[in-house]
C-alpha cells in the first residue's frame, strides 16, 4: 500500500507539472426533513471559475495558450483581501470547458484522446464499475482483449462500442438535466416564504436574470 501511495503521489505531481487543472463546480446538496420531505438546509460541495473581464478588473493576467499556462495563471489569481476570488475564477473556468465524452478509441484520431483538464494523453474511466456503466464496459473490453472472459466477445466490435458510447453520452446529459431540475425545485422550496440576507458575487448577467455565487456555505 505504501508503494501504491508513493506511486499515486508521483503520478499526481507529474500531472501537475504537465499542467493539470484544479477546478471547482457549484454542486449543491440538500438536507431533507425525514417527515415532511421539505429541504431544511442547503450546502454547496465545491465550485470552479474564470472570466476575462473579472480577471482584468482584478489585475490578473490569464494565459490560455495551454492547460499548463492556464493552470499557472489560476494559481496566481489570488486576492489577499478576498480568498473567494480564486474559487470564483476556477468555477468560471470549469464552465468554459468542453465536456469530456465517451468514444470508441478506434473511431477518432489519437490526438483527440487528450484529456485537457488532467493533462493526460489518454484517459478512461475504470475504477467505479459499481456505479458507472462506462467502467463496466472497459472491464469487459479488457477481459475480452486478453481472453480472460468470453462472455462478451461482441464488445470487440467497434461499431457496437461506438453505439454504446453515444448512448452513455446521451444518458449522462439527461441525468445532468434531471439533477439541475432537482436542484432548482429544492432551491425554490427551501427559499419559499423565507428571507435571508447574505453577501454574494455577481458572476453573470443575462436578459432574464443574474447569476450570483453565494459563498455562505464555505464559511
Amino acid at each position: 500500500m505504501r508503494g501504491l501511495l508513493a506511486l499515486s503521489r508521483k503520478l499526481k505531481e507529474k500531472r501537475h507539472v504537465s499542467g493539470a487543472l484544479t477546478l471547482a463546480s457549484s454542486e449543491i446538496r440538500f438536507n431533507i426533513d425525514s417527515e415532511t420531505k421539505d429541504p431544511i438546509n442547503v450546502l454547496e460541495k465545491k465550485a470552479l471559475p474564470t472570466n476575462s473581464m473579472m480577471a482584468k478588473a482584478k489585475g490578473f493576467k490569464m494565459n490560455v495558450e495551454s492547460g499548463k499556462t492556464l493552470s499557472e495563471s489560476l494559481d496566481m489569481a489570488i486576492d489577499p483581501k478576498n480568498e473567494m476570488v480564486n474559487t470564483l475564477f476556477r468555477m468560471l473556468t470549469t464552465r468554459c470547458m468542453t465536456q469530456a465524452v465517451y468514444f470508441s478509441s478506434g473511431s477518432l484520431p489519437t490526438e483527440k484522446y487528450f484529456h485537457f483538464g488532467l493533462a493526460a494523453p489518454i484517459y478512461t474511466h475504470f475504477t467505479s464499475p459499481i456505479r458507472r456503466y462506462a467502467d463496466i464496459m472497459v472491464h469487459r473490453l479488457l477481459a475480452a482483449s486478453i481472453h480472460a472472459d468470453s462472455t462478451f466477445p461482441e464488445m470487440l466490435k467497434g461499431d457496437l462500442v461506438t453505439k454504446i458510447a453515444n448512448n452513455l453520452n446521451y444518458r449522462h446529459k439527461q441525468a445532468q438535466y434531471a439533477g439541475r431540475a432537482s436542484v432548482l425545485l429544492n432551491t425554490l422550496l427551501y427559499f419559499k416564504g423565507r428571507t435571508e440576507l447574505h453577501d454574494g458575487f455577481v458572476m453573470g448577467i443575462r436578459k432574464n436574470g443574474i447569476q450570483v455565487f453565494w459563498p455562505v456555505c464555505y464559511q
